[in-house]
């Protein structure tokens, strides 16, 4: 995938990106083909191959562009708390009808796990200038924590708010949920 700053090959990412995900949002992912998406776009296969290898990395771009303008949004609204964090990259998720559509259709876990961690030692990076193996392993914690709870949320939607799954996040993250599992397992004599 190319990742340059040559602005004409980024603007040629964006506009291949936006006619996938105009496709995505009638179609399955594995329906949309290469060709179908280059002939939406009005570009070549040769300039599709020339920024892109997969469809997978064009869902990894536009992640990538998404995480980077969530973060320019963070530092600007001042996120300043674990609590802030996971409200804002839930609601973020939730309120991008693009990666609601594709979240739907089962492809988007892995990847936006693998560009959550990215973006999370990014930040890490920004604020300390290094990163930790330590903290490499916590954001893949974190990332791949956060991917399989807004899996499970979009899942059951309507029965829980956003603003209770991420409370719920901070307890498991605290360990406040494992305690309160392991006082309950305590009352019965098989489970100690």
């Amino acid at each position: 995938m190319y990742k340059g700053k040559h602005k004409t090959a980024v603007k040629s990412q964006k506009i291949i990106a936006e006619a996938f995900f105009d496709i995505l949002m009638e179609r399955s992912y594995y329906d949309v083909s290469i060709k179908e998406i280059c002939a939406h776009a009005g570009i070549s296969r040769q300039t599709f191959y020339s920024l892109f290898g997969t469809k997978e990395d064009v869902i990894r771009f536009y992640l990538a562009e998404t995480f980077s303008q969530w973060r320019q949004q963070a530092k600007t609204n001042g996120v300043n708390s674990l609590y802030d964090l996971i409200l804002f990259f839930l609601l973020g998720i939730t309120e991008d009808e693009k990666l609601a559509q594709l979240y739907s259709s089962e492809v988007l876990g892995g990847i936006l796990a693998d560009i959550l961690k990215e973006h999370l030692d990014k930040t890490i990076m920004y604020e300390r200038g290094s990163i930790s193996v330590g903290d490499s392993v916590a954001n893949s914690f974190i990332a791949g924590g956060l991917t399989m709870a807004f899996k499970q949320w979009h899942a059951d939607a309507g029965r829980i708010s956003i603003e209770d799954i991420t409370m719920f996040i901070i307890k498991i993250l605290s360990g406040e949920y494992f305690t309160d599992i392991m006082s309950y397992a305590k009352q019965f004599p098989s489970l100690k």
